[in-house]
């Protein structure tokens, strides 16, 4: 969709500090980066964000089975 387009995406729920970077970070994640890499990323955009540790949690199983679809 629109990124293939090379368009600036927005991404945002109420506040933006939690529910938005792991979305984002998923997207990230899938592009290759680590959850760490993707986490920093966003974090150098919006100090305020806030990931809870299961948000983590999912990330890394994102990227896990993520990585199993992608062989």
């Amino acid at each position: 969709g629109l990124i293939k387009m090379n368009r600036k995406v927005y991404v945002h729920c109420w506040l933006g500090h939690g529910r938005s970077p792991t979305i984002v970070a998923a997207y990230f994640i899938s592009k290759g980066m680590t959850t760490e890499e993707a986490v920093e990323k966003i974090r150098k955009k919006r100090p305020s964000i806030y990931l809870e540790k299961n948000q983590i949690e999912a990330l890394e199983k994102f990227k896990k089975n993520f990585n199993k679809k992608k062989k």
